[in-house]
């Protein structure tokens, strides 16, 4: 990478949305990670969650991946394209509904990491490249303030910055990969707490889980049943906040250690 950052452009609206809690969870900003997999007709997502240190993360598929085009357009006030949310709007290989909201998934892992990495590699122009992102250090108080202002005058707002450089395309490595280990403390420190874990007061194991399957027989185990979600640990609570029904009709999702 080279020293040279470039701005990130966001409009009120978008900036807006992320004020107002829309992806203030974790597992919100995964799920929209997922969504943006489905949409980019894969069919396998692989995450890593990093258990139980919680020092990385990464999402990983084997979709059609981003452009370089496509990526340099969502920094510059393409995140959050509405035309994504179109009933009519359909996947070009397997037919999907378009579900996601273009780029939010990126734009919300300020959740979870004040910077990431992310590597594409796209199908249908055979190029790659490596990007990393760093969110400026907003609280949430300054975020509401700023998108309050915003809004009312119409601004564009500085969402971060952002260093790309090309890489050498590999049909094997088809998709995009996201990934970071940049993870904010106070997310590290209430995953690390699985004393409570679903695994582990179902079946008294306290490795995580290898699939989302297997994370639905701990918590519906017939024989130690679950009583609240929030009785379990936040990795728990992380998995089931991403989980959505259709999404995993359709794709096949790993979570690995």
């Amino acid at each position: 990478m080279t020293e040279t950052w470039e701005p990130i452009y966001l409009s009120a609206k978008v900036f807006g949305h992320l004020s107002q809690g829309l992806y203030r969870t974790p597992a919100g900003a995964i799920k929209e990670l997922i969504s943006n997999s489905f949409d980019a007709d894969a069919r396998l997502v692989k995450l890593h969650t990093g258990f139980p240190s919680f020092e990385t993360f990464s999402c990983q598929d084997n979709g059609k991946g981003m452009s370089e085009e496509e990526f340099r357009r969502l920094m510059n006030r393409g995140i959050g394209s509405s035309y994504k949310r179109s009933p009519t709007v359909i996947t070009t290989e397997l037919g999907r509904p378009v579900i996601g909201r273009l780029g939010l998934g990126i734009l919300s892992l300020a959740q979870i990491c004040t910077r990431f990495e992310i590597i594409s590699h796209h199908k249908v122009s055979k190029t790659a490249f490596r990007a990393m992102i760093k969110f400026p250090p907003y609280t949430r108080q300054e975020m509401d303030k700023i998108a309050k202002k915003a809004l009312l005058e119409d601004d564009e707002i500085h969402g971060g910055e952002y260093q790309l450089v090309e890489e050498q395309y590999d049909s094997a490595k088809q998709g995009l990969r996201v990934f970071t280990k940049y993870l904010r403390e106070p997310f590290r420190k209430r995953m690390r707490n699985i004393s409570h874990l679903g695994n582990k007061i179902a079946f008294g194991k306290s490795g995580p889980y290898k699939t989302f399957d297997q994370f639905l027989n701990a918590i519906y185990n017939p024989k130690k049943p679950t009583q609240s979600l929030n009785l379990l640990s936040d990795y728990d609570q992380l998995i089931f906040g991403w989980h959505s029904p259709h999404l995993f009709d359709f794709l096949t999702t790993e979570i690995l250690q």
